[in-house]
């Protein structure tokens, strides 16, 4: 596969340790408000899930800025329907939208409640402008927490939905989507599983 049809290895791992990141983010926020917790473990997690958010907020920012300055590989438009390219489109655009909207929708439930996020418990981050003067009690913050949790149901969506037409097109379309950004050694190993 010619590497002008890949994404370049910065874009890779960016893309996978954003993967990895939305796991671990949706796993802590899915199980740190247990009431089982110790008080210690419970802020360690609450601490983790913040940081781990504020981290995908600024990668993602920092990978808009990248496939500005290294557009990704074209998709194969003469062999794929238009609805699929149109898909594939609106389905990039709504992860990035998500993984800017649920970090800042968080940080302002934060900001809110009159807390304030350190990452990795230790730098403060400032709160999130304007917000801190509204009140935990206005009926913003329900709305606020609803969003937050509302849109991370719909990224595990879109994420699914990502997923599986990467998968649909690897083993039945039987192209080269999977492979733009799969690590390199990986490419022999997906090739030999689909019979390539």
């Amino acid at each position: 596969m010619s590497q002008t049809l890949v994404y370049d290895p910065i874009a890779k791992i960016l893309h996978w340790g954003t993967v990895l990141a939305i796991g671990l983010v949706l796993v802590l926020g899915a199980v740190m408000g247990e009431d089982f917790w110790p008080p210690d473990v419970r802020r360690a997690l609450f601490t983790t899930h913040k940081t781990i958010g504020i981290l995908i907020l600024l990668t993602t920012f920092f990978r808009l800025f990248w496939l500005y300055r290294h557009p990704a590989p074209p998709l194969p438009v003469a062999t794929m329907p238009r609805w699929q390219v149109w898909a594939a489109r609106l389905t990039h655009t709504g992860l990035y939208v998500l993984l800017i909207i649920i970090p800042l929708s968080g940080w302002a439930l934060v900001s809110m409640e009159g807390h304030s996020i350190r990452l990795f418990g230790l730098w403060p981050m400032p709160n999130f402008p304007l917000v801190s003067t509204i009140s935990s009690d206005s009926f913003l913050r329900p709305f606020i927490e609803e969003s937050h949790e509302g849109l991370a149901g719909v990224l595990v969506l879109l994420v699914g939905v990502h997923t599986g037409a990467a998968i649909l097109h690897h083993f039945f379309e039987r192209d080269d989507i999977l492979l733009r950004m799969s690590p390199i050694a990986l490419g022999g190993w997906l090739n030999r599983i689909r019979g390539t």
